[in-house]
């Protein structure tokens, strides 16, 4: 459930919907199997070609079959409710671990006191690494990958 928000906006490997999408003028940067790569911005897409607009003002249709990845050139900056969502869980299963070993070493009436302190303190510590990650995380968003 916590990564249902990161897989919805996962790109599918050989389906070219996100491409399809695009707004005319995007920039991007298109990888072929040749090997080639070259940056440009997106134009239009039909059923086989893939039609770009080249920073000299020159148009290039591509089939779309010779393209290996397509990547967007305008760099994002992770959302953090994931991260903190995800560091949240993983810190309160640490500090239920903590809770459970340390309260076994100590009088039952110190157990609660322990595994509050242990919840609170996972909780805290995974929940503030699981934010400052994803803040920290930037990258280019991945359109179209060849199977």
């Amino acid at each position: 459930m916590l990564l249902a928000t990161s897989l919805r906006s996962q790109t599918i490997i050989g389906r070219w919907e996100k491409v399809d999408a695009l707004t005319p003028g995007t920039e991007i940067s298109v990888k072929l199997k040749s090997g080639e790569r070259t940056d440009c911005a997106f134009k239009s897409s039909g059923p086989k070609v893939l039609i770009l607009s080249e920073a000299n003002g020159k148009e290039r249709a591509i089939p779309k079959s010779a393209v290996d990845t397509i990547v967007s050139r305008k760099e994002y900056s992770d959302g953090a409710k994931d991260g903190f969502l995800r560091g949240l869980v993983v810190g309160l299963a640490a500090g239920a671990a903590f809770g459970a070993i340390s309260s076994s070493k100590v009088d039952s009436s110190e157990r609660p006191l322990l595994w509050g302190a242990g919840l609170v303190l996972g909780a805290g510590i995974g929940s503030g690494i699981g934010y400052a990650g994803d803040k920290m995380h930037k990258g280019h968003e991945l359109l179209y990958r060849a199977r």
